[in-house]
């Protein structure tokens, strides 16, 4: 709070004692009412932000297994490099309990361990990335 200047005067009259004393009281309230406004518009803009319109596809943004293989391919390339996971094409993607586990394969004969991503069907959030040895 700002504080308030005391007047230094001596002879003062009870009047415009009265009168200082109240404008001493109604300056914190003017603060405080000002402070409270802006909080309040701050809420209502922080409200209206959140409020955007947004659409959620009724499938979800992952409504099938050649979309999970995309975005599977899209987060291991960066982590994992292009020739690795091109080498353990095709993905193999199934759905359960709405999350898309989409899984690498090895060509036979070849011995390792291959990548998996695992996905939320609804908002594609990435849930589990690996990759095996």
């Amino acid at each position: 709070m700002i504080p308030i200047p005391e007047t230094t005067s001596t002879a003062a009259s009870p009047r415009s004692a009265k009168s200082n004393r109240e404008r001493s009281m109604r300056t914190p309230l003017v603060m405080l009412a000002a402070c409270a406004s802006l909080g309040l518009f701050g809420a209502l803009r922080l409200a209206s932000a959140q409020g955007q319109h947004s659409v959620v596809p009724v499938a979800g943004f992952v409504p099938d297994s050649t979309t999970a293989a995309r975005i599977a391919e899209a987060v291991l390339i960066p982590v994992y490099g292009q020739r690795q996971i091109a080498f353990e094409q095709p993905l193999s993607c199934s759905l359960r309990g709405g999350v898309w586990t989409c899984t690498g394969r090895l060509p036979m004969g070849n011995a390792g361990g291959v990548a998996e991503v695992q996905m939320s069907k609804r908002d594609a959030r990435i849930l589990r990335m690996t990759h095996g040895r």
